[in-house]
């Protein structure tokens, strides 16, 4: 196998990761998110997902930005253009709703989850939310 498709091999399995953690993290919440039970859902083993991150806060910080990337694309960047004020509150606040009907994510909302999740505590985590 080339380096090149080694990498492009790593890659997509980084992003298998993730997308599964984003998954497990909207229902179990981010301390829901087990090595194991990732690498069970995947057919990987335990050093196959978390070595891409180095550790499960790596691991749980990909999921949380990817959440937000995914959050920003949907419901964000829809009204973005809109004017300051409360046309674009009026359209967030859709376009939220729009983003819960679509079931994006199993358990809802991430940013929801992931700030009552974080509130009171201290880390990387809670510095990203």
């Amino acid at each position: 196998m080339s380096p090149r498709s080694s990498d492009a091999v790593a890659r997509r399995t980084r992003e298998a990761i993730v997308e599964q953690a984003l998954v497990v993290a909207s229902v179990e919440g981010f301390d829901g998110l087990t090595i194991g039970g990732l690498a069970g859902d995947l057919g990987l083993s335990k050093a196959g997902v978390v070595g891409p991150f180095g550790s499960k806060q790596e691991l749980q910080l990909a999921a949380f930005n990817r959440g937000i990337e995914q959050f920003v694309s949907l419901v964000w960047e829809p009204v973005a253009m809109l004017p300051a004020g409360l046309p674009r509150l009026k359209g967030i606040c859709e376009q939220w709703i729009r983003y819960h009907e679509r079931r994006t994510l199993p358990g809802g909302c991430l940013v929801t989850t992931a700030s009552v999740e974080f509130d009171a505590r201290d880390g990387a985590l809670r510095d990203a939310v």
